[in-house]
């Protein structure tokens, strides 16, 4: 806790001030989750609007969720480029389906068939 005084020009202490303790909290400015951070690069990167991150949330969690398997950095700048890697790779989606989907259906299907060929080994294992 810091203690606020009261003082003049000269910075002397004035007598007779009330000295309260104050307990003085530092702002916390641009701190956010790593989730959050990688949704907001995700949706800056695919020019999304706010209509279509809250319709296509549980899209943008699972690309995000595959981009943590890809990548230990999960800088925005990092974020973005995995984004448009993928992208390059996947091509342009149909006419009538969004970025958004065709990048969350892969990254679904990726994670899916690593997980099935990791319960194939442990199977194998025994």
């Amino acid at each position: 806790m810091s203690t606020i005084r009261q003082v003049d020009e000269n910075n002397q202490i004035l007598e007779g001030a009330s000295t309260e303790a104050v307990e003085v909290k530092s702002p916390k400015v641009g701190v956010h989750k790593p989730n959050e951070i990688g949704n907001i690069a995700i949706t800056q990167e695919l020019d999304m609007e706010n209509e279509d991150i809250n319709k296509y949330e549980d899209k943008i969690k699972t690309l995000f969720e595959w981009i943590q398997t890809q990548t230990d950095d999960l800088s925005p700048m990092n974020i973005k480029w995995v984004v448009r890697n993928l992208e390059s790779r996947l091509g342009s989606p149909p006419l009538t389906e969004k970025r958004i989907i065709q990048l969350a259906r892969y990254a679904y299907l990726d994670m899916e068939s690593k997980r099935i060929e990791s319960e194939k080994d442990n199977l194998y294992a025994r």
